[in-house]
């Protein structure tokens, strides 16, 4: 069974590859920099759970709600 999650450039970011949760690059008029992410920031939580890797992220990306 294969499971579709939502990559984090898909929302406008680009995730540091060593470390899962900061930000190297946020692309300009995307979802992230219209949310006020910046590049050098960490995500540490998403919609109430811990985020530790771009797997978490996609995790929780993939619950959310359409908007």
């Amino acid at each position: 069974m294969l499971w579709r999650y939502p990559l984090p450039q898909n929302i406008g970011l680009e995730m540091d590859r060593s470390d899962g949760t900061l930000i190297s690059r946020v692309t300009a008029a995307s979802p992230a920099a219209e949310a006020g992410l910046t590049a050098g920031e960490r995500i540490e939580m998403m919609d109430g759970q811990a985020v530790t890797s771009i797997a978490d992220m996609q995790w929780v990306l993939h619950g959310a709600p359409d908007t």
